[in-house]
């Protein structure tokens, strides 16, 4: 998925599981330089939303963690602008 910026991840939007979801927690550190003009960078979302549970029959609601890793390579250009590519982590 590329993008130009490190905002929201590139189809988020679309996420079925992040609906409804609050947004708890956002950390992006830098990993290596690839190459003088490549960095690459890790993403860390966690979410919070609230989810029927059943338990011996029993339904109710009860507060339900998320979470979403990216990878992200960021290409800086001779003039200055930068390329994102976001990459989702399977577990």
């Amino acid at each position: 998925m590329e993008s130009e910026t490190l905002g929201e991840a590139p189809g988020q939007a679309g996420d079925a599981e992040l609906q409804g979801a609050v947004n708890q927690h956002v950390f992006t550190e830098p990993v290596r330089w690839r190459r003088a003009n490549v960095l690459l960078l890790r993403r860390h979302e966690y979410y919070r939303k609230m989810m029927p549970t059943v338990i011996d029959k029993m339904k109710f609601d009860s507060i339900h963690d998320l979470a979403r890793a990216y990878e992200i390579t960021a290409t800086f250009s001779a003039d200055g602008k930068a390329r994102v590519v976001w990459k989702l982590k399977k577990d």
